[in-house]
């Protein structure tokens, strides 16, 4: 639900602000319009916060509950320091351990018996690292011979400077390198414990974030605001919900603040408020994923989460794989049972997701591929299969085009009655494969002609729900209603396609062309009448609108392609597992329905959102809106 927001101002007492803003921020009804740009986290909130992200990523120790307020400032800052001497050596064992894989080649020995060798003897030495395949001058000797390079000792009377190689340059000896690498270890090993131990005050230090937050919002609003009367008075605007102006009023009396509605000035952002609970609040999460409702559009909470679990679970079309999820969801609940705000409102979704695979793949018959016998107990529960045999009595009733194809493709369905014996009769059996279970072709292709117009129908009811949602707003919405309905009646029949309306609802063809085309033609002059009344001239261009409503609606057919796709991949797996032993075929369907589940969840949100945000969105969302953010205090969630 969203509620309007009205604009208030606030008069009052300088040395009441503090004490007003305080209880304000406690209530949690005002958003203050701000006047002057400030940061909006402190830099010790700031400080907060980066130690919090430093620790994410040491493993996790006993949470402490009990630890002293006072110490907060202390814990902030070992963190940052013990960090830093973590980060530092770490860098040092880096740089020493590429310092000693520079020198093992030449072994262990002390540079500095050389240098006093070079003095006395007036010889230099020098060590050089060559590709393989190159040979130095005859100086030069091998002490030793890697994959990739071969390492010189050259020594000599002067520095010899050698093309294309590598001079190291040696001015301690391994044993040094070894002893400063075991202290930098010793270092870095004391930082890391250190820090898995600090893991411990993470709670506390979300709790000291969560306080430092609210100071800095209570601080940022202290800061706004005029004044006047040589600063004894101050001045403030804001956003009010026009539910709480009851508790705004008492809020002003008890800190003597002179409150009084103002009028809302053209090009005023109006910041928008949407008030959910349970279930209303999940698809709040799910509108808040793509934009922010205008302050003049209507709440879409409710509706976005609807359709979203329809989509999905119609992607997904499969029960066996909704009762997985399901028990992960009931699993979750069970591990973690005092989950709150947005975690709880995830599972929830996730829960609803889950229980609309199993209703859908039930209805549609799904069941991981596993093919079911004609009189299975599961077919009778399955929606899809009730109106397949609805489809196939009225054929056999008609006896028309379709009834005659299928009679000359497969003959002893002519002796069918019902849709029942129809779809009975009408099955096949391979050449060679007498002992496999035979195919039923009619069942098949009504099936998914069933599966087909109902993604279709689907689609259009959602788009007549956007436009009769803005039909106020917007009035040719009332005609292109008109015509999307029409539309669909006249198609139908005029493609001689037998639609659910036929055989399900028992509209005759020629009713529905009639009454379509009827329908269709009065929209369009009811949408072009509206048009030009509401708009003038520029509702000529209305007509365009048409060809988004065309292309909106064929849209809606992913949700057939996809549970095909998932579908035939499904049975694909059956199929290789059947001619596999046990282990294997154990093997390879849990890794291939995990791929196929995985690619299935994918195409569930990606396109479930999809049809919500882009083709709903096109009749009821104007979009762009700025979220109601009151001064409140923040809590921290468990």
């Amino acid at each position: 639900m969203r509620v309007n927001l009205e604009r208030f101002l606030f008069v009052g007492a300088a040395s009441s602000k503090e004490d007003f803003l305080q209880e304000a921020q406690k209530a949690g009804i005002i958003q203050f319009i701000e006047d002057t740009k400030t940061e909006s986290l402190s830099t010790w909130t700031q400080e907060v916060l980066s130690a919090i992200k430093l620790l994410k990523g040491f493993p996790p120790q006993e949470i402490l509950t009990d630890v002293d307020p006072r110490r907060e400032e202390s814990i902030v800052n070992e963190i940052h320091t013990v960090f830093d001497l973590y980060q530092r050596s770490e860098a040092a064992l880096e740089a020493l351990e590429v310092e000693r894989r520079e020198m093992a080649p030449y072994g262990h020995f002390d540079p500095a018996q050389f240098r006093r060798i070079e003095e006395k003897g007036g010889l230099h030495l020098q060590l050089f690292a060559l590709k393989k395949g190159v040979h130095p001058p005859v100086e030069f000797v091998l002490v030793n011979s890697g994959e990739e390079l071969d390492h010189y000792v050259r020594v000599g009377k002067g520095t010899y400077h050698l093309p294309n190689a590598i001079e190291i340059q040696m001015n301690r000896s391994i044993s040094e390198v070894e002893k400063d690498a075991a202290i930098a270890k010793k270092h870095h090993t004391e930082a890391f414990k250190r820090l898995e131990e600090l893991t411990s005050y993470r709670d506390f230090l979300l709790s000291c974030l969560v306080a430092a937050m609210n100071r800095d919002a209570y601080n940022k609003t202290l800061q706004q605001g005029q004044k006047g009367a040589d600063g004894k008075v101050f001045s403030m605007i804001g956003w009010v919900p026009s539910n709480e102006e009851e508790r705004l009023k008492l809020l002003a009396e008890r800190h003597a603040v002179f409150v009084e509605q103002v009028e809302i000035k053209e090009g005023d952002t109006i910041p928008t408020y949407l008030k959910n609970d349970k279930w209303g609040k999940v698809g709040q999460d799910l509108v808040g994923i793509y934009d922010t409702p205008s302050s003049q559009d209507q709440d879409p909470s409710l509706w976005v989460l609807c359709f979203f679990v329809l989509f999905f679970s119609m992607i997904i079309s499969d029960a066996i794989y909704g009762a997985i999820f399901l028990l992960i969801a009931l699993y979750i609940r069970w591990k973690h049972p005092n989950l709150q705000g947005l975690k709880q409102r995830v599972l929830n979704l996730f829960t609803a997701l889950s229980v609309g695979c199993v209703i859908w793949g039930v209805l549609a018959g799904g069941y991981a591929g596993i093919p079911q016998s004609f009189d299975s107990p599961l077919q009778k529960l399955s929606l899809v299969r009730w109106m397949a045999e609805k489809k196939a009595e009225y054929h056999v009733e008609q006896k028309d085009d379709v009834y005659e194809a299928w009679v000359k493709k497969i003959p002893q369905v002519a002796e069918a009655t019902t849709g029942d014996q129809f779809l009975r009769l009408g099955k096949e059996q391979k050449e060679g494969e007498a002992e496999t279970a035979p195919v039923y072709p009619i069942l098949n292709t009504f099936t998914d002609q069933i599966i087909l117009e109902l993604a279709l129908l689907v689609g259009a009811l959602h788009l007549l729900i956007s436009m009769a949602r803005y039909s106020l707003r917007n009035w040719p919405l009332f005609g292109w209603i008109l015509f999307l309905i029409g539309g669909y009646l006249y198609i139908a029949s005029t493609l001689n396609y037998t639609s659910i309306l036929n055989f399900v609802f028992g509209l005759s063809k020629e009713t529905m062309a009639t009454v379509g085309a009827d329908m269709a033609i009065a929209g369009l002059v009811v949408m072009f009448i509206l048009a030009i009344v509401q708009h003038r001239l520029k509702g000529l261009l209305e007509i365009m609108t048409m060809i988004t409503i065309l292309a909106d609606l064929l849209s809606y057919l992913r949700l057939y392609a996809l549970g095909l796709a998932g579908g035939i991949m499904s049975a694909t797996i059956y199929e290789m597992s059947t001619e596999m032993n046990i282990f294997f075929a154990v093997i390879v369907m849990f890794l291939a329905h995990s791929v196929n589940m995985g690619l299935g969840v994918m195409g569930g949100v990606i396109h479930g959102l999809r049809l919500n945000f882009l083709e709903w969105y096109h009749y009821s969302f104007e979009g762009g809106g700025k979220p109601f953010r009151p001064l409140k205090e923040l809590k921290k969630e468990s």
